[in-house]
């Protein structure tokens, strides 16, 4: 397999493109949520662009992965399917991408989001990872392209078998697979993981969790208090921030807004359908 080599340009360019629009949001306000939205996005990638220079491990870390344990151990975390695509939607570089993919032997009928991925890290426009962790839930995309990852990179890797159902049995077992994680980021990166960090973590977590449950319940309200590509957003926002305050920050300013719609028999669009997925 040929040596990957890691070029940033294109980061750094949607960087500066993220910057933009954040500044442009903030002087041009139309909603808090969404300002607090691209300052998120845009300090995502920055700390992935800082991450060496700060001294900290980036992890490369598929659908699925408790992003808390990477916060808890202060591991940058680049999630695969969005971290590592995210360049490619704000530079429109969708062909070039998908076809560094298929040359790569990526037949066209596999999943769009997984041959982007695999694209952006063969042309080396993502930061290198340290290591990867991926695993098996959601579809067979998501259970082998984190070992291609690793191997482009050339970096150690760790599966995570996760279970499909929530028997007590299988609970036992998907612990006991995080205890191996844990046990690899250990070895990784030469810290032992700090329980109580770990704890305080999981307790945001929980209340982004809560915040959550309020949000879908305003969902259902008739007109819907909420413009469609804020349910993307945080969508995103959870896969990138779980864990942090920064999250808790962000959801209870989109909660309020909604809210404060849905009092007043409100809706920000004009609601012609209404999609389940």
């Amino acid at each position: 397999m040929a040596t990957i080599v890691q070029d940033l340009t294109r980061l750094e360019k949607a960087v500066d493109i993220l910057d933009a629009i954040y500044r442009h949001r903030k002087h041009n306000p139309t909603t808090k949520s969404d300002e607090v939205y691209y300052e998120l996005m845009l300090d995502y990638n920055r700390q992935l662009l800082r991450a060496k220079a700060d001294g900290k491990p980036i992890a490369g870390y598929g659908l699925m992965i408790p992003n808390e344990i990477l916060h808890a151990m202060d591991i940058i975390p680049l999630h695969l399917e969005v971290g590592s695509s995210m360049p490619v939607s704000i530079l429109k570089s969708y062909e070039e991408t998908l076809a560094a993919a298929k040359s790569f032997g990526l037949p066209v009928e596999l999943c769009s989001a997984h041959r982007t991925m695999v694209g952006v890290h063969r042309m080396g426009w993502a930061p290198r990872p340290d290591f990867v962790i991926w695993c098996s839930t959601i579809c067979e995309c998501c259970a082998k392209s984190g070992g291609l990852i690793s191997e482009l990179w050339n970096v150690p890797r760790f599966f995570l078998d996760r279970p499909f159902l929530d028997t007590d049995e299988q609970i036992a077992y998907f612990a006991n697979e995080l205890g191996d994680m844990i046990g690899f980021l250990e070895k990784q990166t030469g810290k032992k993981m700090d329980r109580d960090r770990l704890q305080e973590v999981v307790a945001e977590s929980y209340q982004c969790y809560q915040i959550q449950k309020e949000i879908q319940a305003l969902r259902c309200r008739i007109p819907a208090p909420v413009f469609n590509k804020v349910v993307v957003q945080n969508i995103l926002v959870e896969w990138l921030y779980g864990g942090t305050p920064k999250a808790t920050y962000y959801y209870k300013i989109v909660r309020d807004e909604m809210k404060a719609m849905a009092d007043k028999g409100q809706s920000p669009t004009t609601e012609k359908f209404r999609l389940l997925t």
